[in-house]
């Protein structure tokens, strides 16, 4: 995150610097991480298992995960937290 930025700019910039994907910041939370923040994002592209390159030549290639990967950086009880969140509780950022 750059130092002016919000943390749902700083989501949506990573995305697109990643992906090459646009999307919209819907919500944030910033109480289910400790230490971080989690966005919501909406994107207007049909997910697909497949893989394809990064804008960044830092990263191989990009792709959606059906499924939770093994080598996740967050660890189980972090992700159960994020899938089953309640983001009507959470910053609304839409409209």
């Amino acid at each position: 995150m750059n130092r002016d930025e919000a943390p749902e700019e700083a989501a949506l910039r990573e995305l697109y610097e990643e992906t090459g994907v646009l999307g919209t910041a819907k919500a944030i939370d910033s109480d289910l991480i400790e230490g971080g923040h989690v966005v919501l994002v909406e994107i207007d592209i049909p997910v697909s298992p497949q893989p394809w390159e990064s804008m960044d030549d830092a990263i191989q290639e990009v792709g959606w995960c059906l499924q939770v990967p093994d080598n996740s950086a967050w660890g189980d009880d972090e992700i159960e937290r994020i899938i089953d969140h309640d983001w009507s509780t959470s910053i609304s950022l839409g409209s």
